[in-house]
């Protein structure tokens, strides 16, 4: 019995093919799930972080500033409104403070 010896070039191409492309595919799938999985971890850290200690204090500041208006201080002396009703305060008097404090305790 003899051997056939020749190469089948036409064989051996498409087996090359199709190894370079299973390759390339399992590169890419491993690439996207690896993305996939960094941002689910991303996502994760940041819902687990929760508000850091700069977000809450300026949360504050904004609502101090719009606070109904309120005695200030423990002597209760001044009087703190909010930045919209200051502004339109110095608006209507052309930018001057008042010159008289309060005579009533706010509600």
């Amino acid at each position: 019995m003899a051997f056939n010896q020749r190469i089948n070039f036409p064989v051996l191409a498409t087996i090359g093919v199709t190894g370079v492309l299973l390759l390339a595919v399992f590169i890419i799938g491993t690439q996207a799930w690896f993305a996939y999985e960094q941002t689910n971890l991303t996502d994760m850290r940041i819902a687990d972080a929760g508000k850091s200690d700069y977000v809450n204090h300026r949360d504050q500041q904004l609502a101090d500033l719009q606070a109904a208006p309120h005695w200030a201080g423990h002597s209760k002396t001044k009087i703190a409104i909010p930045i919209a009703q200051a502004m339109q305060i110095l608006i209507e008097n052309h930018g001057e403070l008042p010159s008289t404090r309060p005579t009533a305790k706010p509600n």
